[in-house]
């Protein structure tokens, strides 16, 4: 069996090189009949045929390796080239006795042959198609590949609501599989439903992919009411990307998952890129996660956040356990990264507990970055930060500067943030002192070649950076010849990127340090104008780097062994700790034993309690039923009655109410005619006040009269006198009479004249 390693491979230009066996296609000759193929022990799934026709369908049809000594629920596996046959003339057994056929255990689909077609078919349902034999053996073929060990993974098949319904009918009871991979279909709500119905039901899985399924609220909603029962589901996958199967759970998605952040104790990892939350799903979120104490990675990157989500998250970080954050693409700002810096500070909780934080293509400026300057001084936990598509403008001197004091920094990324070459000769100085990097991207940037000379003196003496991205830098010859300069002195870098530069004759001089070279392994100069000696001297190098890799392994592995053997004191105290826990657990199992036998007794006791009391409950039942009896007719009684008082009452209240209205009608005829006497009253004494004052004319005129008739009066007395007296002296008779007769005639006069007035007066 060929193992297939997973160590770096060099790659000259865009294609990796690595020596392997190329596979070979089966053997298409006749097959002439053998032992084995009628025992059935090793067989292939279709029969060989002697004609033509036969043997180019069975060229086109998948076969597949049947054991008779296999499981009914593992999978038959794909026939190996040339296996078909080698059946002729040996045996499974042979075959397996050599190791020939030898399959791990991660090699090995927990699906049985039934469960897969079953499921084949549902995906012909979702997709409208006529199931098929040469489908199905691709389809099996697929599985085969993708479905191994403990990962189930069917990415972009489309597989919808039936899928996910026959989906959940399989691995409902499946011990086997921990991861579950089902992004790019077309599940929807329905589907992810029935996803959720699995959750509530299987205790294996442990991470779940729904990326890019057209999920809604409703279907979000579902998953969260799953999580907040389920235990086991450490990691979920909701984001979405680009396309017409983008995941928007919304806000209402947004406040269902909060919900469950707020009772779940299980999950560590949480993806909703992409999901249209905005700052009010944020938010939603937020009241959740302030209560949550295992979530240590969310990716909320792609959902226009803005500064006010940043606002939200900003104080929380100092409330959760959150250590990898993701913001890319949330246009924040420097706004934003103000009040993220401020929660980053030291002595906050934060700036001891993040270590990985994106921030890449926010629109950031140079006061941005100053603030990010501060994080590196204070953060002292934080390994990795992602700062593509920003502009840093004038302060990149201060953040590299600021990049030279911290020592946790592992991996920083500065792609697309129109570097220059003086940004190059800052990057290079803090370079030469700075410890702790060991992965610097800076593809497509303006570095030029006085960047990249000043980067690659720094790498001459830098003994930490491993892998170096310098793609797209409009880098030429004298660049390239300054890191060919570098590659002879550095024995620390094993990646490096120098792609599409400018790069021509600089090519000899790379070729020429790597042939002393020992550590690069991998080295990427595509779309360079390098000569084909250049290019094959590169990748000879590389070839021996990677041997010379693989060859010190051991000392590498020893190594890691020690610093191993480190916690194997702990491991072996936790394993003496469990088998005393066990010796407990054995001891409280028959201490559980005996009392559980104590408690069947206790227990048949009760049972005989009951039933008396049951007994009793009986009769004091049918005595409370009479009572009920009589109290319901007591009470239909007292409801008549409240009945009538009620009616009576609102009898009442009617005839007040309607006395209240008429009192009120009352008083205000009375307000009106108050008022209206009161007008007349003014308007009278507007009419009498000239009439009044004509009247005292009178009076005064009147008075005046009666003041020349009084003194008339007295000088007509004082005449009489006189007369009087001249009579009686002269004795004149005549005289006398006739006087008598004025002064009866001048006092009728008189009392005309001050009669008449008063009498208009008074008819005043």
């Amino acid at each position: 069996m060929v193992e297939v390693s997973s160590r770096p491979m060099p790659v000259l230009r865009d294609r990796p090189i690595s020596a392997g066996v190329r596979p070979t296609s089966a053997d298409r000759g006749p097959r002439p009949p053998s032992e084995a193929s009628r025992t059935g022990r090793f067989r292939p799934a279709s029969a060989a045929s002697s004609t033509g026709t036969a043997r180019k369908r069975k060229a086109q049809t998948p076969q597949f390796l049947c054991n008779a000594h296999d499981e009914v629920a593992v999978l038959p596996r794909p026939l190996p080239p040339g296996m078909a046959y080698v059946a002729n003339y040996t045996s499974f057994d042979d075959l397996v006795d050599k190791q020939i056929l030898t399959q791990d255990d991660d090699e090995v689909v927990h699906l049985s042959v039934a469960e897969v077609a079953e499921l084949y078919r549902a995906k012909c349902a979702d997709q409208g198609l006529q199931p098929n034999r040469k489908r199905e053996g691709r389809f099996i073929q697929l599985l085969s590949q993708n479905c191994k060990g403990m990962l189930f993974a069917l990415r972009e098949n489309g597989l919808g609501a039936k899928s996910a319904e026959c989906l959940t009918s399989i691995l409902s009871d499946n011990e086997h599989f921990a991861l579950l991979d089902l992004s790019g279909n077309r599940l929807k709500d329905i589907g992810a439903a029935r996803i959720a119905e699995l959750l509530l039901v299987n205790d294996t899985l442990v991470h779940i992919a729904l990326k890019s399924n057209d999920i809604g609220f409703l279907g979000a909603e579902k998953i969260a009411e799953a999580l907040q029962t389920n235990n086991t589901v450490t990691s979920l996958d909701l984001s979405g990307l680009s396309g017409i199967n983008r995941n928007h759970m919304g806000l209402h998605g947004a406040k269902a998952m909060g919900e469950t952040l707020a009772v779940n104790e299980t999950l560590a990892s949480l993806n909703l890129g992409a999901n249209g939350l905005g700052d009010e799903g944020i938010a939603l979120l937020a009241q959740g996660l302030e209560r949550n104490t295992t979530l240590t990675d969310l990716n909320l990157g792609s959902n226009n956040i803005g500064w006010t989500g940043c606002a939200v998250l900003g104080p929380l970080l100092n409330n959760c356990n959150l250590q990898a954050l993701n913001l890319e693409r949330n246009d924040i700002r420097d706004k934003g990264v103000t009040i993220l810096a401020q929660s980053l500070k030291s002595p906050n909780i934060a700036a001891e507990q993040v270590r990985v934080l994106n921030l890449s293509y926010n629109n950031l400026k140079s006061q941005g970055f100053r603030w990010l300057s501060t994080i590196f001084r204070s953060a002292r936990a934080l390994v990795e930060l992602r700062l593509d598509g920003n502009d840093c403008g004038e302060a990149l001197g201060d953040f590299v500067s600021a990049i030279k004091d911290n020592k946790s920094i592992r991996h920083l990324t500065l792609s697309k943030c129109e570097l220059t070459e003086l940004h190059g000769s800052y990057i290079g100085d803090t370079l030469q002192s700075q410890s702790s990097i060991k992965k610097l991207e800076l593809q497509d940037n303006t570095l030029g070649d006085q960047g990249a000379i000043s980067i690659a003196k720094a790498l001459e003496g830098n003994r930490c950076l491993q892998h170096l991205d310098l793609g797209s830098n409009k880098i030429k010859d004298a660049g390239g010849n300054a890191i060919g300069a570098m590659l002879h002195q550095n024995n620390t870098l094993q990646h490096l990127n120098i792609r599409q530069n400018n790069l021509k004759a600089s090519g000899d001089s790379i070729a020429e340090a790597l042939k002393t070279n020992q550590t690069l392994l991998e080295l990427d100069f595509s779309y360079n104008d390098f000569s084909f000696k250049s290019y094959s001297a590169v990748g000879s190098h590389l070839q021996k780097n990677l041997k010379h890799w693989r060859r010190q392994a051991v000392p590498r592995l020893l190594s890691q062994i020690d610093v191993l053997k480190v916690d194997e004191a702990t491991l072996h105290g936790t394993q003496e700790e469990i088998v005393q826990e066990i010796k407990r657990r054995e001891i409280t199992e028959d201490n559980l034993s005996q009392k559980k036998e104590h408690t069947k007794q206790v227990i048949a006791v009760y049972y005989r309690n009951v039933k008396k009391l049951e007994e009793e409950f009986a009769q004091a039942s049918q005595h409370r039923i009479r009572e009920e009896d009589a109290m319901g007719a007591r009470s239909e009684e007292l409801l008549r009655e409240k009945q009538k008082q009620e009616s009576s009452k609102r009898k009442i209240e009617n005839k007040v109410k309607s006395e209240e209205e008429k009192i009120s009608r009352m008083r205000r005829d009375q307000a009106r005619i108050e008022n209206e006497i009161k007008a007349f009253n003014e308007k009278t004494e507007e009419e009498l006040a000239p009439r009044r004052r004509d009247l005292a004319a009178l009076v005064i005129k009147q008075q005046r009269a009666e003041q020349a008739a009084k003194e008339q009066a007295e000088a007509l007395s004082k005449t009489e006198l006189r007369v009087k007296e001249l009579e009686r002296r002269m004795g004149i008779t005549t005289r006398n009479v006739n006087m008598k007769e004025n002064q009866k005639a001048a006092r009728r006069r008189s009392d005309k004249v001050g009669l008449k007035p008063a009498a208009k007066s008074s008819k005043r």
